[in-house]
């Protein structure tokens, strides 16, 4: 049941002459509870029996169920599909007019019941009893059936010889609210099992190993032979693996063989649902032996970085970089996937290693992924990086899908991220000082971040104490953002929050920039700005200076966290962390 308790039905009386019952156990007390009789054969002249092909909740909570009427204990008196819904867990009955129709233990429903009778089929027409039936996304039912074609003649004596002439049938109401009732194919004795996927697509288990599908694209009339190459192989009614079909795109049932064999057969379906993954979890390490954690993201493998920083807080040089969750393939095929990178790689599939290289020049690795009955796979990718550049890429490939970087929707993290806490302190001078907050942190009015700042000063915005604050342009703090502040006191500010994301440009100018240094590590000028550094003319802060073409030494002239810089430059230039 929807809310997680049980609901059990079964007939008291015998074949022929019985009653449905339903009882419901509750898990919150551990009970069962009797809903009560909820369709009536015995009492009918002459007495008969319901055989339910079934009893299925839609996703929005309503209960199908679907039947046939047994007069006589002899299956030649199988006749008639019915079917009826409730939305109140088989207290209240209706027919597909919507019309109350019957209630547990009072009204019950019966073979007289007015508007359950869906599809007419006479006696001794080979019709078998219990078949199967499912509820597709938009609560619509199939009914699966079987019994002789109208254009056969009754058949009262021998109810296999007319199973021999009996056709699958698929009954549903279409677009329009009216029932349908399509041949499939020709049927052996034994009884057929019906699924569906999450994307409303139709399948059948035929006796002797023989599956059919149908789509919901083209409204299930067409029916199609997915593999019948096993005909006759098997000896009973197949069993489907339901949720296997829904979940993992897996069409698995279990056969009974000759020689007294039981077969599991799987067929891996196509994943058409396009994956909504957000990436997989990325760890990164001050260090080459991934102990000194500073960062996490989730994101997709498609990183060259060349003369700057992977994220705030990592190092430039030896770092080290794990990656782990799920990759989700899309095809029912074979996938290669790729490695390219400089570092020292492992890479683990489904816990099992299965790449390794020593790194020091880019390369390539490839590894084809095993074909399993899933389209998700275990991955876990750890790199060293001891040098720039540092690249790393993660492609995939198959007979349907072109080689290409795997997107962030089709990898999956293992477990959450928790943001990478660090805490520094902001001093502040009596008079003039340039800072930056160099941490992911809740935005505070700028007046309550500052207390003691008579004015504070962006490249675009002011704010002045003696203003009201709606007045001023600067009203709110904001993190990575380099401000001029005149404060009325010594004093020291204590921060904390998650590190930033880097990953992008800042556009300096052709004159003085007002330059957050938004990292959380000190680090040299000349390497900060890598191959811009020709573009840098001067850097000033209230404790120090750099002059190009002065006896500053370009090569220990350092920038300090929570610290922000005036910088010359000599033309524009964008900036990438």
């Amino acid at each position: 049941m929807p809310n997680g308790d049980l609901l059990y039905e079964c007939r008291i009386g015998t074949s022929g002459s019985g009653d449905s019952y339903l009882w419901q156990y509750k898990a919150a007390s551990g009970m069962w509870s009797e809903i009560g009789k909820y369709i009536d054969g015995i009492s009918l002249d002459p007495d008969q029996n319901a055989y339910i092909n079934g009893i299925h909740y839609d996703k929005n909570g309503r209960l199908h169920t679907s039947w046939v009427w047994r007069q006589t204990p002899n299956a030649v008196t199988n006749h008639d599909v019915y079917y009826a819904f409730s939305d109140d867990n088989g207290f209240t009955w209706k027919n597909d007019k919507n019309q109350i129709i019957g209630r547990a233990n009072s009204d019950v429903m019966s073979l007289e019941s007015s508007g359950l009778k869906i599809i007419s089929i006479a006696q001794n027409r080979g019709l078998i009893n219990q078949e199967s039936q499912v509820v597709d996304s938009k609560g619509g039912i199939h009914i699966l059936q079987s019994y002789m074609l109208n254009t056969e003649p009754d058949n009262s004596s021998n109810f296999w010889a007319s199973r021999d002439k009996a056709y699958l049938r698929h009954i549903y109401k279409d677009e329009n609210g009216i029932w349908q009732n399509d041949i499939i194919p020709a049927i052996s004795r034994n009884r057929s099992q019906i699924a569906i996927d999450k994307f409303d697509n139709l399948y059948v288990i035929a006796p002797d190993y023989r599956i059919y599908f149908a789509s919901a694209q083209n409204k299930w009339k067409k029916w199609t032979a997915l593999d019948i190459s096993a005909d006759k192989s098997m000896i009973n009614e197949g069993l489907i693996d339901r949720e296997a079909l829904v979940e993992n795109h897996i069409l698995s049932f279990v056969f009974s063989q000759m020689q007294n064999k039981i077969i599991v057969p799987y067929y891996l379906l196509e994943n058409l649902q396009k994956g909504n993954g957000t990436g997989l979890r990325a760890a990164y390490y001050n260090d080459t032996i991934f102990s000194n954690l500073a960062y996490q993201n989730l994101d997709s493998i498609n990183y060259q970085w060349t003369g700057k920083r992977a994220f705030s807080g990592v190092s430039l040089e030896n770092f080290s970089t794990e990656w782990s969750g799920s990759l989700e393939t899309q095809f029912a095929e074979a996938y290669s996937i790729y490695i390219n990178t400089s570092a020292k790689i492992k890479v683990w599939i489904n816990d099992i290693l299965v790449i390794s290289g020593e790194g020091s020049t880019t390369q390539e690795y490839e590894y084809e992924l095993p074909i399993l009955p899933t389209h998700q796979y275990k991955i876990k990718i750890a790199a060293v990086f001891k040098e720039q550049p540092a690249t790393i890429e993660l492609w995939w490939k198959s007979a349907s899908q072109e080689k290409s970087i795997i997107p962030k929707s089709q990898l999956h993290a293992d477990n959450e991220i928790l943001p990478t806490y660090k805490t520094a302190n902001i001093e502040l001078k009596k008079g003039w000082n340039l800072v930056t907050i160099p941490f992911n942190m809740p935005s505070k009015n700028i007046d309550e971040f500052f207390p003691n700042a008579i004015e504070i000063k962006t490249m675009d915005t002011y704010f002045n104490k003696m203003n009201l604050l709606f007045l001023q342009s600067l009203q709110k703090s904001e993190s990575g953002v380099a401000y001029l502040i005149k404060n009325n006191i010594d004093e020291t500010i204590q921060i904390s929050g998650s590190l930033l994301n880097l990953s992008n440009s800042i556009q300096l100018k052709k004159r003085w920039n007002l330059f957050p240094y938004s990292l959380v590590s000190a680090q040299k000028a000349i390497d900060l700005f890598a191959e811009n550094w020709d573009n840098v003319e001067k850097i000033r802060s209230f404790d120090n200076q750099y002059i190009k073409g002065s006896t500053n030494n370009a090569n220990t002239f350092t920038l300090i966290p929570t610290k922000a810089y005036y910088i010359y430059c000599n033309k524009d230039f964008i900036f990438n962390w």
